[in-house]
């Protein structure tokens, strides 16, 4: 995770603040789906979003999905 960045105004990475953001600076206006998931993420009400990590192990192949806590 990386902390908030002041000079360019952009919060903690994946907490939803961050989330929101990156919907309005890089999916909205761009139409289509994309822009059907930006509204979703700018008007999900707090709590809503739920955040995951996936790694693949590249030895066994093996998925793991890790879910973020609320603090993110």
């Amino acid at each position: 995770m990386n902390a908030a960045n002041v000079s360019i105004r952009l919060p903690v990475q994946m907490t939803e603040d961050w989330l929101k953001c990156v919907a309005r600076n890089k999916l909205n206006g761009l139409g289509g789906l994309k822009q059907q998931t930006a509204n979703a993420i700018i008007n999900a009400p707090a709590g809503f979003i739920q955040k995951y990590v996936v790694a693949v192990d590249k030895t066994t192949g093996q998925i793991n999905f890790l879910k973020l806590g609320s603090g993110f």
